[in-house]
């Protein structure tokens, strides 16, 4: 037994003195190398440079991810790869690089920053045929998409020069115009792709779109004196549109009516009030509201809120996410923004100057605040109003706890299209504005042809 136990031991001996220097079965071998990159943090769009041997030219051959988010390789030679970090792949980051079918994962983490940052989401793609100064920004295509593409193909012949909506879904509704036709869009950044959901044509009378924050629901409506069409679009039966006169809902004037307020056809703002559904409008300074039910729809007429108001366009109004007996409501021409009581009627200033649209922005306590030429404006659940401040070329944010307002994202007065950091990050009259359930912010970017969106990157 001694000697077969001796035996055995000398057998093992040398067994691995005749592997010693031979590859490990369980390590996989690779025709690359990565030794480590530089740097290890950093926010999206970070230029990383991978160190390593084997790499080979073949920029097309080489793919990197950060988690499971694939970057942008920007070059490859022999023994580096440059890469751009993709947005949000998570704060600690494998970084694994494959090369046809090969796959390396990387002994480093990379730290991911967290940052606020501005992208498109859809369109911005024009010729820049001015100057310097003032871009003189044309579209390239003379029709707006039809049937359903992928975001990144879609561009524009006609501004967002309309408001936006988003739903709980994160299905992000706008209009684009060409020539007296309203085209209405649904944008998704998850599945990427943009869907023509109707078209709507009645001579310059354009849709403004307003959604139920509780159903989901996407509703337009057109309007001239004595009627209003309304437009109604949900995700089940799709898109409808009013044909006849018993499809149309009236003005009641009966109680109140202004005078001299013909041109009720220019709606520029709706908002639908959560606790009850209705429409409210605002229209040349008067305020209206419809509610959808039982026909015949009537449209109530509320009166003008404040004489400093009347006769004048409103391109925003938005309830209060806490108490929605109170309307905050935009006045372009006006360069202010009213925080308006329901029950009270009570009118107040809340943003802008008391002498209107002034072109000088000033920041800071909302007394002393300044706008030029305010659009749609929104809420988020923590007490903000963002405001699309269109000839400032930037949105502002208005902070209702702390009683200030700042400059949110973009430049201040400074035209152009340039994605990036918030504080980077160029507009060019952005006119309409959204928020969703997560925070994230998205823009109609008019004169850029493009639907902008602002997150947590």
């Amino acid at each position: 037994m001694a000697f077969c136990l001796a035996l055995g031991i000398a057998f093992a001996a040398c067994n691995d003195d005749n592997n010693e220097g031979l590859p490990d079965d369980t390590t996989p071998q690779h025709s690359f190398e990565v030794a480590d990159f530089t740097p290890i943090k950093g926010p999206r769009d970070t230029e990383v440079t991978l160190n390593g041997k084997n790499f080979g030219t073949d920029k097309e051959s080489v793919k990197v991810f950060f988690n499971e988010k694939e970057a942008t390789v920007v070059s490859v030679t022999d023994d580096k790869i440059v890469v751009r970090v993709p947005g949000l792949p998570g704060e600690e980051c494998f970084v694994k690089v494959e090369i046809d079918g090969e796959e390396v994962k990387c002994k480093q983490l990379f730290d991911y920053i967290i940052q606020m940052y501005v992208s498109t989401l859809v369109g911005g793609k024009f010729k820049n045929e001015g100057g310097t100064d003032k871009p003189d920004n044309k579209p390239i295509v003379t029709e707006n998409p039809t049937g359903e593409i992928p975001l990144a193909e879609a561009k524009f012949c006609g501004k967002m020069e309309s408001n936006l909506n988003v739903d709980k879904d994160g299905n992000v509704y706008f209009v684009v115009k060409q020539g007296g036709d309203d085209y209405v869009y649904k944008a998704n950044s998850e599945t990427g792709l943009l869907t023509h959901v109707g078209k709507s044509n009645v001579g310059n009378v354009s849709l403004t779109l307003g959604m139920n924050p509780v159903t989901g629901t996407l509703y337009a409506v057109r309007d001239q004196s004595e009627w209003g069409d309304l437009v109604i679009y949900d995700q089940e039966n799709g898109w409808f549109e009013s044909r006849t006169e018993d499809e149309k809902f009236k003005w009641d004037k009966t109680a109140g009516f202004p005078s001299g307020i013909d041109a009720y056809g220019a709606r520029k703002a709706i908002t639908v009030r959560p606790s009850t559904g209705e429409i409210f409008m605002f229209m040349k300074g008067a305020l209206g509201s419809l509610e959808v039910g039982e026909r015949p729809w009537i449209g109530k007429n509320l009166g003008i809120p404040t004489d400093k108001v009347n006769g004048k366009f409103s391109r925003g109004m938005v309830f209060d996410v806490n108490n929605d007996n109170i309307l905050y409501f935009s006045v372009e021409e006006d360069g202010r923004i009213f925080k308006y009581n329901i029950e009270t009627k009570e009118c107040t200033r809340l943003a802008g100057s008391d002498y209107g649209n002034l072109p000088d922005l000033i920041d800071g306590d909302l007394g002393g605040s300044t706008l030029n030429h305010p659009c749609q404006i929104c809420m988020d659940s923590q007490n903000n109003i963002y405001v699309a401040d269109r000839y400032n070329c930037c949105i502002r944010k208005i902070s209702l706890d702390a009683g200030t307002i700042t400059t949110f994202a973009g430049k201040a007065q400074t035209e152009g299209y340039q994605d990036g950091l918030i504080s980077e990050a160029l507009f060019d009259d952005p006119m309409g504005i959204a928020v969703d359930k997560n925070g994230v912010i998205y823009v109609a970017d008019s004169d850029n042809y493009a639907i902008r969106r602002i997150a947590l990157e």
